[in-house]
């Protein structure tokens, strides 16, 4: 997506409704990945993908490593600095309940 196509977003509608779902695109325009969870810590679970093996995986992104703007239609999309080998070597989410209940299967 050329840059001056580019509208920056109003950051007061950017709540979950908007945000889940959202395209996340690198420097280069290039499609990394969609914004699949939305927590309120400012941080957001992307699903990265797909990667290695044809799956896609969840990784954390803090909110403030992102730029959201506009495309010229007016839908959200977002872009972050991490370069492919910063995208594969991300830890992969886990949320909390998962961590849980891999402990209770692994004691029982």
């Amino acid at each position: 997506m050329a840059r001056e196509n580019r509208k920056r977003g109003a950051t007061p509608d950017l709540n979950s409704a908007v945000l889940e779902g959202t395209r996340v695109l690198n420097l280069d325009g290039k499609d990394i990945g969609t914004i699949s969870q939305v927590h309120a810590n400012e941080t957001v679970v992307v699903r990265i993908g797909p990667m290695n093996g044809g799956t896609s995986i969840p990784v954390a992104m803090s909110t403030k490593e992102m730029e959201f703007l506009r495309d010229n239609a007016g839908e959200v999309y977002a872009v972050v600095d991490w370069s492919k080998s910063r995208l594969s070597e991300a830890a992969k989410f886990e949320a909390p309940d998962q961590k849980l209940n891999q402990q209770l299967a692994e004691k029982g």
